[in-house]
């Protein structure tokens, strides 16, 4: 019998480990093509600002900001109305991909969390089975039980919800 406690703990940690190096890749691989986006974003805001209000900020540091002061204060100036519009809308994208990268990776950490602790406490079961604490093991046996579905629903939860907000750039 506690050989199948060791082949449960030892698996469900391998398991969960499995999941998160996957989710992880899949965050990897999100944040990437949201920072080329950043960046195509980025330069486009100031080529079109150079091109269509005659005004370079050569890329600066804070250009979206910039930027959105210049055209704050060209608002009533009836020839600059289209390029105006046209650089809202490029900053507004911008700002909604940087709102993405904020929403993955703040919701990341959960289900992190959630494997982390699942992992410890396959790790403690593992050793309360060697100890050979019979309490112990069943209540942290029962404690991974509920964390595995949790755990692998929550991921998939997150999953689905980076790849809704993959749709929408």
């Amino acid at each position: 019998m506690a050989n199948n406690y060791f082949y449960f703990f030892s698996t469900a940690a391998q398991a969960l480990a499995s999941l998160m190096a996957f989710l992880g890749v899949f965050v990897v691989f999100r944040l990437q093509s949201l920072d080329s986006l950043l960046k195509d974003l980025h330069r486009e805001i100031d080529e079109e600002t150079s091109r269509k209000l005659h005004v370079n900020f050569y890329g600066g540091l804070r250009l979206i900001e910039t930027v959105e002061g210049f055209l704050k204060d060209h608002e009533n100036n009836r020839e600059y109305d289209n390029a105006i519009k046209m650089i809202r809308g490029l900053i507004a994208h911008y700002s909604n991909a940087q709102r993405m990268k904020k929403n993955i990776v703040s919701h990341f950490f959960g289900p992190c969390i959630a494997v982390a602790v699942t992992i410890i406490l396959s790790f403690i079961g593992i050793v309360t089975v060697a100890e050979k604490h019979p309490f112990v093991k069943c209540e942290v046996f029962y404690a991974v039980c509920f964390l595995i579905p949790f755990t692998i629903i929550w991921s998939f939860i997150f999953m689905h919800g980076a790849l809704k907000s993959e749709s929408t750039t």
